[in-house]
């Protein structure tokens, strides 16, 4: 069994339940990171979740935002692997995240002595390089 993550008729993903409730119940964790709503509707009985994607954008774009702008080792590794997710499913829904280009400052409440440097490209790419793979296990 499997649930849809759609715009309208289009489908951005079709994973299966366990992995659809999990990125769902993330998506909601998400949010406060965010500061912004997801975008993502709660299963709607039939075992879909509509996506509004202005919304999911601006979600995603401030996840990225977050992403690039931390050095924080603990909060980049558990935002990273949803993140990468997300940024497959705005791709397959013709999105642009203008976070992903140009330079960022550094978050001041998520600085780690010990991390990279906040805001570099390779933040970007290594983002860019997680999405990537992970499209080809994203059926639709």
């Amino acid at each position: 069994m499997s649930k849809y993550f759609q715009v309208g008729d289009v489908t951005l993903w079709n994973p299966s339940h366990g992995v659809a409730n999990l990125f769902y119940a993330q998506s909601v964790a998400m949010q406060t990171i965010a500061g912004v709503p997801s975008g993502i509707a709660a299963d709607n009985g039939l075992d879909e979740h509509d996506v509004d994607v202005p919304v999911f954008t601006a979600f995603v774009g401030a996840l990225v935002a977050r992403y690039r702008s931390s050095n924080h080792p603990v909060l980049l590794a558990l935002i990273e692997g949803f993140t990468a997710t997300a940024l497959v499913m705005a791709d397959r829904a013709g999105v642009r995240v203008d976070a992903l280009h140009g330079p960022v400052g550094p978050n001041v409440s998520d600085i780690s002595l010990v991390g990279p440097r906040a805001g570099d490209d390779a933040s970007r790419a290594r983002l860019l390089e997680l999405a990537e793979s992970l499209s080809y296990g994203m059926p639709r």
